[in-house]
């Protein structure tokens, strides 16, 4: 009997090919959100240090107090600027995970698929093995007779 050969197995690894692209567009979409929230929090730690030197003992002029107030409207708005992109790169990590989950479905389907084909093509390979014997059996007995 021929070998096993599943017919859509460039289909299988197309789609291995596909999930692993998919998994490392997850990954990168996970490190660039990481790196984001790492900037908002520097930008926040940064906005806590103006509040507690502006709340400081020691008395600022008015023009120290005007350029550290100007400071804090611009870091608040970079503070806003860097949320809004955490928060789009976190739905692009969402929509890359389900990309990915798609993917890695869809290659599990093809692989089960060939599973069943192999689990069927073994069936027959057993049948056609046990026809033989049973076919080697029955002439070894008509043999003994004669």
């Amino acid at each position: 009997m021929k070998k096993f050969k599943f017919n859509l197995e460039k289909v299988l690894e197309v789609r291995q090919i596909e999930e692993e692209l998919a998994q490392n567009r997850l990954f990168q979409a996970r490190q660039r959100a990481e790196e984001i929230e790492k900037q908002l929090t520097r930008l926040e730690d940064l906005q806590k240090g103006l509040y507690s030197f502006l709340r400081g003992e020691k008395e600022l002029s008015v023009a120290e107090n005007i350029q550290a107030r100007n400071y804090m409207y611009i870091n608040r708005r970079k503070i806003a600027e860097t949320e809004e992109s955490f928060l789009s790169q976190e739905r692009e990590v969402a929509r890359c995970r389900e990309d990915f989950l798609d993917r890695r479905r869809k290659r599990e389907v093809l692989e089960k698929l060939k599973e069943k084909e192999f689990k069927r093509y073994h069936r027959k390979l057993l049948y056609k093995e046990q026809k033989e014997l049973d076919e080697i059996g029955q002439r070894a007995g008509d043999l003994q007779r004669v």
